[in-house]
């Protein structure tokens, strides 16, 4: 039988992970929303409708093109305000004047190309934010760079406000030293700008970070993965909703005899006479050669592992403990029994990976929200 692959991907949970999110901001604080990578490849339109609904007023994505797809579907999120984490590229900066969108400045040449075209600019958003490296040491002016920007376009600062910000590398991890040199670092930086009369606003926390103290949290958080459902506690138990279920649907039922071998490679010879099912789905969907043989499936809520490795259109579960296995229409890799959390520790990665990896042939399904 042919078989259509389907991802849920549920509104309400997404939504409602914001929430919870925005409940730990200070007072007067907000919550922002990463939706970078097609919302994590939950798809971008239905995600920022949900969150918008839910009053998630400042949208975070990777780059201009990104930035640009966004205002163009959702036109009716024009009032909100979009970030783009990578900057802006020379010949760019046109877009992000039409499309309302912020860059985040990221180094001191960024910086001046972006004034020179702000300088020559008749109407039209000069909003930008500069991002500081704080010790990640992956994109943003260095404390000594941000103190040269500062003496050169000390007046551009104060016309435009822009949003101080920068990123914490280790937050899922409290007590790793390098979180409080970040935070020591990054007021560093605001009193650099406060001494030129500049009071930015600023964004520090991730997921993570908005489960550090208070210090961390500032006035505009920019959480992504612990919307999705992506654990930001990883020694703890998750507080976010489960967002994503993948049920992979039965192609074949068939028996095999002890010492059979299972797959690609014979990397898996049966040790008993044996019922398999194998299902659509494979790494050309996201599901990595990598979960092989730690691979997690359930059927009817019973768990059954993983046989023989995993191929590009199709993966097979042993079965035989089921009590009726040719009742079996599919096999759940994602959902209410196995969260992405737990198939990400499987393939030896993270759950972020696992959700932007979920291939374009998967039909995504969505449920809840304002369909």
């Amino acid at each position: 039988m042919s078989a259509r692959l389907e991802l849920t991907i549920n509104l309400d949970a997404i939504a409602d992970n914001w929430r919870l999110l925005q409940q730990r901001m200070p007072a007067g604080g907000e919550c922002g929303a990463v939706v970078k990578a097609n919302a994590y490849g939950l798809g971008m339109q239905p995600v920022c409708s949900a969150l918008h609904q839910a009053g998630c007023k400042t949208f975070f994505v990777a780059n201009v093109e990104e930035g640009v797809r966004l205002r163009q579907a959702l036109p009716a999120l024009a009032e909100t305000t979009v970030y783009v984490l990578q900057g802006v590229d020379a010949g760019s900066e046109r877009l992000c004047t039409q499309f309302r969108l912020r860059p985040v400045i990221v180094s001191p040449v960024m910086f001046e190309r972006w004034f020179n075209y702000c300088r020559a600019l008749d109407a039209g958003s000069k909003a930008f934010a500069v991002k500081v490296n704080t010790g990640m040491n992956r994109l943003g002016l260095s404390l000594g760079e941000l103190s040269e920007v500062i003496q050169r376009f000390g007046s551009f600062f104060n016309t435009v406000q822009p949003l101080l910000l920068s990123h914490l590398a280790c937050a899922d991890t409290p007590e790793h030293p390098l979180n409080a040199l970040q935070l020591e670092r990054f007021s560093e930086a605001q009193s650099a700008l406060g001494r030129i009369g500049v009071k930015a606003k600023c964004s520090f926390a991730n997921s993570s970070g908005l489960f550090l103290p208070e210090a961390f949290r500032k006035d505009l958080s920019r959480p992504g993965a612990a919307l999705y459902g992506v654990n930001p506690t990883p020694d703890s138990p998750n507080p976010m909703r489960r967002v994503v279920s993948l049920h992979l649907p039965v192609l074949q039922l068939h028996y095999a005899k002890q010492g059979d071998w299972v797959g690609y490679g014979g990397d898996t010879q049966l040790a008993r006479d044996s019922v398999l099912v194998t299902v659509a789905g494979g790494y050309a969907d996201g599901l990595a050669r990598a979960l092989f043989p730690r691979m997690r499936g359930f059927a009817g809520g019973i768990e059954v592992p993983v046989c023989g490795r995993i191929s590009m259109d199709s993966v097979v579960f042993d079965v035989t403990d089921i009590a009726e296995p040719a009742a079996i229409k599919s096999v759940e890799v994602l959902g209410a029994n196995i969260d992405v959390d737990e198939q990400a520790k499987a393939a030896g990665t993270i759950g972020y990976e696992i959700l932007t990896g979920l291939g374009e042939r998967l039909h995504r399904r969505y449920v809840g929200g304002e369909q």
